[in-house]
């Protein structure tokens, strides 16, 4: 149902990891998964709880409030977009 989630190397799902946003457990699971440091993410979400959670683990993190300003955030952190 979701042919987008191809782009993605790592899927933490909640049901594999026994937690869910916004506890702390999800954002580990996901950082482990990827290899990284929190301060190496960018993390989009539609619930400022979560987005909170994020930003208080270390993660660079936006509200999702639609795809043109989602563009602009990736944007501005150096990621190309749409070929531009």
């Amino acid at each position: 149902h979701y042919p987008h989630i191809g782009h993605f190397h790592h899927r933490v799902l909640s049901h594999e990891s026994g937690a869910q946003k916004p506890a702390r457990k999800i954002y580990d699971d996901a950082l482990a998964a990827a290899g990284v440091e929190p301060h190496e993410v960018f993390f989009t979400d539609d619930l400022a709880v979560n987005i909170d959670a994020a930003r208080a683990l270390g993660l660079d993190a936006e509200v999702f409030t639609g795809v043109a300003p989602l563009l602009q955030h990736l944007e501005a952190r150096g990621v190309p977009v749409d070929g531009r």
